[in-house]
């Protein structure tokens, strides 16, 4: 049987038989205008009510109990319709299931995820801001898209193909200071930008599926529900990010629980790392191109802080506030945003993995 997790830490991970990097957003210190500064913070993010995973298509019976059991009563799939057609939620789409599910695509619906990371990669290739890169740092592959494109697709098939997955954990951001982190490699800058420019895209399209999932949280403030993407980690990490912080989590909170995706990911990372690698080696490539595609694989597979303080920085700098955006691109009106915090927040002090690294 396939596995995705390996006793991942929990809070906030929860273990779903068949779903990768499902966890809980909850728990989180939510800083409010009366608290003092400095002082002990006695609100957060309200546990059980908004969970973040990637694809659950493969999820399995006991899963879907799991699921159940935890009162799951709606899945807001984020993924365009051509990709959703590739992998179908067999048990969640099946007469007996009670969990519904809505699809809220971030993007057009007759692009897929691969088509689109390709098409932003060529973009970003094409003109890279000239502060983001010097002749040491650079990326050294010059023709690396259609390597990029066939390292992605491995990662995809590679976490359908039903292999066994080792339980390492090769990367663990601060907020679980007992797993010490191992960061991404330094030459990864055109990357880190074509994910910044990736994520500005992802925001400027969320409006109509962020209305959506907002104005349910409103109607239906005790329902959990979840939230995927392809890992969980692009469009549902920018879609997360703008519910924290709405809610009212710092910008670094939020950051650090977007790493949290390189735990979630980390069971598969070495197993997909390998498996492209082998690929390449039958190519008979060199060995500077072999580490060259190991870094790019890594990054496929990383979800580093930087990417989403960059995110919220556009965030800030475009709209001044994600209250401000959801009004804007969402179209909500000052008391549903009111109501949309009323069912994130309650009057519960942050749980022990979130407030370790309150500052």
């Amino acid at each position: 049987m396939y596995k995705y997790q390996y006793n991942l830490p929990s809070p906030p991970f929860v273990d779903v038989e068949g779903i990768a990097n499902f966890r809980d957003i909850g728990g989180y210190p939510v800083q409010s205008p009366t608290d003092s500064p400095g002082g002990r913070l006695t609100r957060s993010i309200r546990r059980g009510l908004v969970f973040r995973s990637g694809e659950p298509t493969r999820l399995t019976k006991s899963g879907m109990q799991k699921l159940q059991s935890m009162g799951v009563t709606t899945i807001f799939d984020l993924r365009s319709a051509a990709e959703a057609m590739k992998d179908v939620h067999a048990i969640i789409e099946s007469d007996g299931s009670r969990i519904e599910r809505i699809s809220v695509p971030i993007f057009a619906e007759d692009e897929d995820d691969e088509e689109r990371d390709v098409r932003r990669r060529k973009t970003d290739d094409a003109s890279p801001p000239p502060h983001t890169q010097n002749e040491s740092d650079a990326d050294p592959g010059t023709n690396s898209n259609t390597k990029l494109s066939a390292a992605y697709k491995r990662c995809a098939a590679h976490m359908h193909s039903g292999a066994d997955v080792r339980p390492s954990h090769p990367f663990h951001p601060s907020i679980h200071p007992h797993i010490s982190p191992k960061p991404l490699h330094k030459h990864a800058n055109t990357h880190i930008q074509g994910t910044s420019n990736g994520y500005r895209e992802i925001l400027h399209h969320a409006g109509r599926a962020l209305r959506t999932i907002l104005l349910h949280l409103k109607s239906h403030p005790a329902d959990p529900i979840i939230l995927h993407c392809k890992l969980g980690r692009d469009r549902t990490g920018v879609i997360i990010a703008l519910l924290l912080s709405l809610a009212g989590v710092a910008d670094d909170l939020i950051a650090k629980e977007y790493q949290l995706t390189e735990v979630g990911l980390g069971p598969m990372r070495e197993n997909i790392v390998t498996d492209v690698l082998g690929r390449e080696r039958e190519q008979s490539q060199s060995e500077e191109q072999l580490a060259m595609t190991r870094k790019k694989v890594d990054c496929l597979v990383g979800a580093r802080e930087k990417n989403m303080l960059d995110m919220l920085a556009v965030l800030k700098r475009e709209f001044g506030s994600a209250e401000v955006f959801v009004r804007e691109k969402c179209g909500l009106e000052e008391w549903d945003v009111q109501a949309v915090r009323s069912a994130l927040v309650v009057d519960v002090a942050p749980c022990h993995y979130a407030a370790g690294v309150v500052r």
